[in-house]
């Protein structure tokens, strides 16, 4: 199984290698064969358009057979929810499903496909903004590290 992996980081100063070095020991226990890494530093928030490493690699996907787009977790991807769907959609339309390791959300049997677990406007496990900020107190005073259930939802 032919594999490409993304990590991404905000900022400057922060470094990367660890998404890296986590998303290899993930490839190399499921026995995939990494064909390519794409890595960058630059906000989550900007549109794809403004970040090279996703832009390469969306041509990547394009031009070559990959199985899977392996991810850190679904905030490496895209803050922006519009983004964030467009890159999942770009990348099944080639055939190529975006994952981040069992690890990263506790399920130890499998990966999961990151599009089955961002609902958007229902809640779930991926951070997304589309409430504020990622430590904007939500209304029942929970934080936003992963995007609860919106109180209009019956959560209690």
């Amino acid at each position: 199984m032919k594999v490409i992996i993304y990590a991404r980081v905000s900022t400057s100063t922060q470094d990367y290698e660890r998404q890296l070095y986590e998303l290899r020991s993930y490839s190399k226990r499921m026995g995939y064969e990494v064909v390519k890494e794409f890595s960058e530093k630059i906000s989550g928030a900007k549109k794809v358009e403004e970040r090279e490493a996703l832009t390469d690699l969306l041509n990547f996907v394009r031009n070559y057979e990959v199985d899977k787009a392996l991810i850190y977790e679904c905030s490496r991807l895209s803050r922006r929810a519009v983004d964030f769907l467009s890159v999942i959609e770009l990348l099944s339309e080639q055939g190529c499903e975006c994952l981040y390791p069992p690890e990263r959300i506790g399920d130890v049997a499998t990966g999961r496909k990151a599009q089955s677990h961002c609902t958007i406007g229902v809640g779930d496990t991926c951070p997304i903004q589309l409430y504020g900020t990622r430590s904007h107190p939500f209304k029942d005073g929970e934080w936003i590290q992963q995007l609860p259930v919106p109180w209009w939802c019956g959560r209690t």
